[in-house]
């Protein structure tokens, strides 16, 4: 991949030529888990690949943290980027960030891929989910262990066992962040006014194919709402860039590979 700096906080790997597509990983796994995907999308759209901040090269900054934060942070890229309406998907905690870029800024936004993300109380499943695993990484002996434990989780331990020790190392280096993403996405929670704030959008919610009922409930709370329709991603569950790279980039072409 190539890359642009976008600045000295956030940066994204740019490939490819045509209409624009964000890709924005979640919590634990950074931008190279979207290597895959990335390559497979260049011959059809220009790739976006988010580093947020404290993964990759962008820097860590002092406080903020929240998907907030972070979805002020894409609009920065996509504002010293010089475009105008983006298409994007987000994958898990990145879903979580997408969405809170889409409720603040509908406008920016051509279609959006939401892959399990979290939605607080209104998709309650999900929502205890994330306030379990902020109290197992509060109570892990070190940061690297709290983001080990975030990452299996999130992946699977037959996804996380096969990611080997690159894989793991990478979320590793970013410990810190992960340990503050993981308390406050468990603290997100959006309104259902807000969420329906969305249906100007071209939305969708996606979920892999293995994934568990509360996955399925919060994506059915994204279409009662926020008026979002539904795909399944195969062979994949949480972390379908790592699970089906492949089918994720078929995904993204048909769904947000298109003028916005």
């Amino acid at each position: 991949m190539s890359s642009r700096v976008v600045d000295d906080v956030v940066e994204c790997d740019d490939i490819g030529t045509g209409h624009p597509v964000l890709l924005v990983h979640g919590v634990a796994f950074g931008p190279s888990a979207f290597s895959r995907t990335a390559e497979a999308l260049e011959p059809f759209a220009r790739v976006l690949v988010v580093h947020r901040r404290g993964y990759g090269r962008s820097a860590a900054r002092p406080g903020g943290g929240r998907p907030e934060d972070h979805a002020s942070d894409l609009l920065d890229l996509v504002d010293r980027m010089g475009i105008e309406r983006v298409n994007g998907l987000g994958v898990s905690g990145g879903a979580t960030i997408l969405a809170a870029f889409a409720m603040a800024y509908p406008e920016r936004c051509g279609a959006i891929v939401l892959h399990e993300p979290a939605l607080g109380p209104l998709a309650p499943g999900v929502h205890a989910l994330c306030e379990r695993l902020a109290r197992s990484v509060a109570a892990a002996p070190s940061p690297s262990a709290g983001a080990d434990l975030v990452a299996s989780a999130l992946a699977g331990s037959e996804t996380w066992g096969w990611l080997g020790t690159a894989g793991r190392a990478e979320a590793r280096r970013s410990a810190a962040m992960v340990r503050q993403e993981t308390e406050l996405q468990a603290r997100f929670a959006p309104s259902a006014a807000e969420l329906s704030a969305m249906r100007g959008t071209t939305l969708v919610a996606s979920i892999g194919s293995r994934s568990g009922g509360e996955r399925r409930e919060a994506a059915g709370v994204l279409v009662r709402i926020a008026g979002a329709a539904t795909v399944l991603v195969p062979g994949a569950g949480n972390q379908p860039h790592l699970e089906n790279p492949l089918g994720l980039a078929t995904l993204i072409r048909s769904q947000v590979a298109a003028p916005v």
